[in-house]
């Protein structure tokens, strides 16, 4: 099971009421519990295979309200950028390419990666849920021979 370190402060309903009506999308109950229990940090585990079997890696986990790296302040990043509002960022990759829940469209509650680098033209499907996306986190197998 993956856990957190490096959270923020705990959310108050009232706090994740007003982020969700900011977000102007529905906010799927799995990723309201996860928010509300962790609020964002660093997993111990890492590492996501999709069931296509790409490998994905997750650096961090945006917080709402508190912190230095909120949603909110990715979500106007991409609206400054044109990027749909369909897709509210909630993690990174180490190159900073961003995770996303869908919030508003026919796919919503679906997992999609963003590349800011132009490198996919279009958001990339990584998983049907936030639930499985985060339980299917694991840590990554390294090299036996390595030192």
């Amino acid at each position: 099971m993956t856990t957190l370190t490096e959270t923020e402060l705990t959310l108050t309903d009232a706090e994740f009421e007003a982020f969700q009506l900011l977000v102007q999308g529905h906010v799927p109950g799995d990723f309201r519990t996860f928010i509300m229990t962790y609020n964002g940090g660093m997993p111990d585990s890492t590492q996501y295979i999709s069931e296509a079997g790409d490998e994905y890696s997750v650096h961090q986990f945006y917080s709402v309200t508190h912190g230095e790296l909120t949603i909110e302040s990715m979500l106007i990043d991409f609206s400054l950028e044109g990027r749909s509002s369909d897709l509210m960022p909630f993690a990174n990759d180490s190159g900073a390419n961003h995770y996303c829940l869908d919030i508003g469209s026919s796919k919503q509650g679906q997992i999609f990666k963003v590349y800011i680098d132009g490198s996919e033209p279009a958001p990339v499907y990584i998983a049907p849920s936030f639930k499985k996306f985060f339980d299917g986190l694991q840590t990554p197998e390294t090299d036996q021979y390595l030192i």
